[in-house]
């Protein structure tokens, strides 16, 4: 009968017992041997895996035990079938015993046919090199096949041209062509698997830990390095745009830097002015979610979907090819160990660290345009036109052509009404440059790794400015050391990460005019290469040119901190004390004008010159001590951690006005101002808990997570500065 590679996979509950305690206890006669497989399940918790064919190829069997040993049993069960099994990760693989063909002897006189197939000899490994039994060897193409003995051997007549497909649960299939080397024996035929990952094996992280999707009860989701390498994304939000089911994140702007509204699982307060932002945790260590009032307007807010924080994101400042992963927590299961301050859900970032092995360099440089790349549909001149007539009809108003009228239709009796100008592709088509390189160096052995990264990445605007100022520029650098003593029982970890931003803009975005001015609105420019502003007879404008705002300004300038340093020592098997000290310090300094070249011409001889500087600093520091335990309890496993939080940040801003500059030139320096007007905000944020969490694990199957905190907090009222934050979970 032709093998195929289609596998009967029987699960069920998995049982903590060894093999050797395991008996059975079975009568029958004339049974499929489906029925007993499904005896040995249920009495013993293993799982049953087997080819399908062979089982199908299997007789009605005969037999009976009274707690016979497991391995007796299933012995005298395959005997007479050709069979032999193997016990990996209570899992019993069944497959056919390997084939060792006898040469056949040739009579003389007889007619001699092709040579016989040579028998070739092989073994099969795992990725560290230690014997798989049970795997499946087959010749493509044949219903030729064995499969390997206990000790990874196998034997299999083929010849050179043959190809091999290797298979075996829990592995990744390989395939190998074999060639005349293998068939003289002179190549050694050592063949390697790969494990292959399931889905519910991969990693998540927790607060304080890890786990995999398999033992997780928590809701959560995550993405790696690849993916946000992937992106030519500024912001590591970005990255997690459509990826992460329940979040929602938001640009307000299409700029560097711009802000990012971040909502998860939409909206948890009644009161909308409430503060209602995730927690951003960096390598343990909370960062802030939202600057300081600033004057960078153009970039627009960040904070939520229901509450704007301020201008722009702290998290531009974070160099999103020197992240590892990012994990969003979304339910109370896994936010209850952070308090109150993850009650609207958590992010967790988890930078890059060096690796064991020799050293490696890598330097990865990409550059690339972005455009418009899709644009509203609007109504041509006539169509937009007529529906302006209807407009006014329909409220039995007559459009004229004086501006002082409350009927005043610039767009009907001034323009010229067949003019059409596609306003989108005018003022936002121009593709925009982009590059970014960096440059890595990763490396170590059993007792110390590394890693040290640099990065330079500028984006250019797509709104040009007339001083130049149409760009975004950014200096990063990581360094990541992890040390380890010879015992494995003192650890110790150091990362810093620093940026430096330098951000120049137009302080105009128009967007809103591409998608609001009317289709035969004047040409921008004159014949003469000056702006138009389609005066009419008294000189006035009748219309907001928008390069106009080509003539104003922002500047920002941001050097980011973020350092991190962890310890810990095994006390005694299980019992760990550690301890982390987080500090991050943001400092920023903006300035910001609109010259006299950009308000209406008829405005300028009164024009009051305006300019605004500002200088913000955040810092952040953390100490947190733990003492965690793992290790058996009765048929389970447990895990539980205690700890304290103390956290102090402190904000200082300075925001400066300045009126009566004389000209343009003058705006550029503030101390030119006629007048000055300043406001401090100064505010302190101090924070202290107590937490502690257990999970339990029992029979590789149930789980149960418990945690509790309680939190101090200053911005808690005088009569509510203690509350208290617990959570269960079970699956």
């Amino acid at each position: 009968m032709k093998l195929t590679t289609a596998l009967i996979l029987l699960l069920c509950m998995h049982v903590s017992a060894s093999v050797s305690s395991q008996t059975i206890s079975f009568t029958g006669k004339e049974v499929a041997i489906e029925k007993v497989f499904e005896a040995i399940e249920k009495q013993t918790g293993f799982s049953i895996a087997a080819n399908a064919s062979l089982v199908r190829a299997c007789k009605p069997v005969t037999i009976e035990a009274k707690n016979e040993p497991l391995e007796k049993f299933l012995e005298r069960l395959l005997a007479g079938e050709g069979l032999q099994f193997s016990i990996r990760n209570k899992t019993i693989v069944i497959s056919r015993k390997p084939v060792l063909y006898s040469e056949e002897l040739t009579l003389i006189g007889s007619p001699s046919g092709p040579p016989a197939p040579s028998a070739i000899q092989g073994k099969v490994t795992d990725a560290k090199g230690a014997p798989l039994a049970g795997v499946s060897i087959l010749i493509r193409g044949t219903s030729k096949g064995t499969s390997t003995a206990a000790d990874g051997n196998f034997s299999i007549r083929a010849e050179a041209g043959d190809i091999l497909m290797i298979s075996s649960i829990g592995f990744l299939q390989q395939m190998i062509k074999l060639n005349a080397d293998h068939i003289a024996g002179t190549l050694p035929l050592i063949i390697r698997l790969a494990a292959s990952e399931s889905k519910l094996d991969e990693m998540v992280v927790m607060a304080y830990g890890s786990t995999t999707r398999r033992f997780s009860v928590s809701n959560s989701g995550s993405i790696k390095a690849n993916d946000i390498a992937n992106q030519p994304v500024s912001n590591p939000m970005l990255a997690l745009q459509g990826r992460i089911p329940g979040l929602q994140i938001t640009q307000s702007t299409g700029l560097n830097n711009g802000g990012v509204k971040v909502t998860i699982q939409g909206t948890s307060v009644i009161d909308l002015n409430t503060k209602n932002d995730p927690l951003i945790v960096i390598d343990g260590i909370p960062y802030a979610s939202n600057l300081m009032f600033n004057w960078g307007n153009i970039l627009g807010y960040s904070g939520t979907e229901t509450r704007a924080g301020s201008s722009g994101s702290p998290l531009s400042f974070i160099n999103p090819m020197d992240i590892e992963r990012i994990d969003v927590l979304k339910d109370a299961d896994a936010t209850a160990i952070y308090g109150s301050r993850a009650a609207h859900g958590a992010i967790l970032i988890t930078t890059k660290k060096g690796k064991s092995g020799k050293m490696v360099v890598d330097v990865n440089m990409r550059a690339g345009i972005s455009f418009f790349s899709s644009q509203a549909k609007l109504l041509n001149t006539k169509q937009y036109l007529e529906v302006r007539k209807e407009a006014f009809s329909n409220f039995g108003l007559t459009p004229s052509a004086d501006p002082s009228s409350s009927e005043y239709a610039v767009d009907l009796m001034v323009w010229d009404t067949t003019r059409y100008t596609n306003w989108q592709k005018e003022l936002l088509g121009k593709p925009v440059s982009y590059m970014s390189s960096q440059v890595s160096i990763s490396g170590g052995n059993n007792n110390i790794n590394y890693r040290v990264s640099a990065t330079y990445d500028q984006q250019n605007s797509p709104f040009k400015s007339a001083y130049g100022y149409d760009n975004d520029k950014k200096i990063a650098t990581l360094i990541a050391l992890n040390s380890t003593s010879d015992n494995k029982r003192f650890r110790t970890g150091v990362s810093i990460m620093y940026m430096y931003d330098m951000n120049r803009l137009p302080n105009s975005d128009p967007t809103n005019q591409a998608v609001n001015l009317s289709p035969n609105a004047p040409a921008l420019y004159n014949a003469d290469g000056s702006l138009n502003w389609g005066l009419n007879k008294a000189g006035a404008a009748t219309f907001y040119n928008p390069l106009a705002g080509r003539y104003t300004m922002y500047s920002n300038n941001t050097a980011n901190l973020v350092s991190n340093f962890e310890m810990g020592y095994d006390l005694v098997k299980g019992l760990t004390l550690s301890g982390r000290i987080g500090f991050n310090n943001l400092q920023s300094d903006d300035y910001m004008f609109n010259s006299s070249l950009s308000a209406y011409p008829e405005r300028r001889k009164s024009l009051v010159l305006l300019a605004y500087k500002g200088n913000y600093n955040i810092r952040n520091l953390v100490l947190e001590p733990l003492l965690t335990y793992k290790g058996n309890l009765w048929k389970g496993t447990v895990e539980a951690m205690a700890g304290f939080n103390y956290q102090r940040e402190n904000r200082v801003g300075t925001n400066i006005r300045g009126d009566g500059f004389k000209d343009d030139q003058s705006l550029w320096d503030m101390s030119q101002a006629k007048t000055t007007s300043l406001i401090t905000n100064v505010n302190e944020y101090r924070y202290n808990a107590g937490f502690g969490k257990l999970n339990y694990l029992l029979l590789n199957t149930y789980m149960l997570n418990l945690a509790i905190r309680r939190d101090a907090s200053s911005r808690f009222g005088p009569e509510n500065r203690y509350h208290d934050f617990w959570s269960a979970g079970a699956g």
